[in-house]
């Protein structure tokens, strides 16, 4: 596993960053934070096409705060950047906390599994439509259990923009609805959008696109 001490003052800045890996279309990694006492921390993730500079770094995950103190499984779709060469880099960027934990990183296709005796698919986003769009899209998602479901809009600052859906469901296929406005219901502006999934222990993401 990989552990990233924060900082004490002023969040810390350190990067976890591949080789570079062709057309990767899933990202999967399981993090925590370490020592409850001390709080807890964050991080991003972003993907480069040029470089492993920091500052190259496209960021995907919206801004992750609050990483619970035990095993949570995070999901990133990386569709995007098929027939590409990148770099992925997880950043973490904590304050006032002990640690954070990363385990059991994959990177690998996200296809669907034709194998019947292999495991159903965990919770997660199954996709938008459409993407890029110009005034609303529609969120497809999958609960592979009964519970919570947290779904939420983010910017590329890690700001969050609206919460779509807040409540318990029911085991199966849901859809939720973005019409491009934000929690005033104000217009957002052009760019690029975060939108994340929370379901239990499992947290998924994936890459809107908003075209004005």
């Amino acid at each position: 596993m990989a552990a990233c001490f924060a900082a004490g003052f002023s969040p810390n800045n350190d990067w976890l960053i591949t080789p570079m890996i062709l057309s990767p279309l899933e990202l999967r990694f399981f993090a925590r934070s370490y020592a409850l006492e001390y709080g807890l921390n964050s991080f991003q993730v972003g993907v480069s096409t040029t470089e492993t500079a920091p500052q190259s770094f496209i960021d995907i995950s919206g801004y992750v705060t609050n990483v619970p103190d035990s095993w949570t499984e995070y999901t990133y779709d990386l569709s995007a950047y098929f027939n590409q060469a990148v770099y992925i880099g997880i950043r973490c960027s904590s304050i006032d906390a002990m640690a954070l934990l990363i385990d059991d990183l994959i990177i690998e296709p996200n296809g669907a599994v034709d194998d019947p005796a292999a495991p159903e698919p965990g919770s997660c986003l199954t996709g938008n439509y459409p993407n890029p769009f110009t005034s609303a899209t529609t969120i497809s998602y999958r609960l592979a259990e009964p519970g919570k479901a947290l779904l939420e809009i983010f910017n590329t600052r890690g700001q969050k923009v609206r919460s779509l859906v807040n409540e318990t469901g029911v085991k199966g296929d849901h859809s939720a609805f973005w019409d491009g406005l934000d929690a005033q219901g104000k217009p957002t502006a052009a760019g690029v959008y975060i939108c994340r999934l929370q379901a239990g222990k499992r947290v998924s993401s994936r890459k809107m696109i908003l075209l004005r």
